[in-house]
């Protein structure tokens, strides 16, 4: 795991993330940096700056939706369990 997403994790609490979970979160950070991910992909097929930033938002958003969905699956293991 990176340093950003062991700070990101610290930060924001998000304590019980496996392998998988860092690995989104990490893609997550890697879209929203201006020079790599998504970002650089778009722009290297002629995206607008602002056009770059919408796509980019969204893709972000959809990998945090996927990132919850699975932090809602393990809740609901654990509740089956009880």
């Amino acid at each position: 795991m990176s340093r950003r997403a062991r700070e990101f994790q610290r930060k924001y609490g998000l304590t019980d993330l496996d392998d998988k979970d860092i690995e989104i979160l990490e893609m997550m950070m890697t879209d929203l940096a201006v020079t790599g991910g998504l970002m650089g992909q778009i722009r290297s097929i002629g995206f607008k700056p602002v056009e770059m930033q919408t796509v980019n938002a969204l893709w972000t958003l959809t990998r945090q939706n996927w990132l919850i969905l699975r932090q809602l699956q393990k809740l609901n293991r654990k509740l089956d369990r009880m």
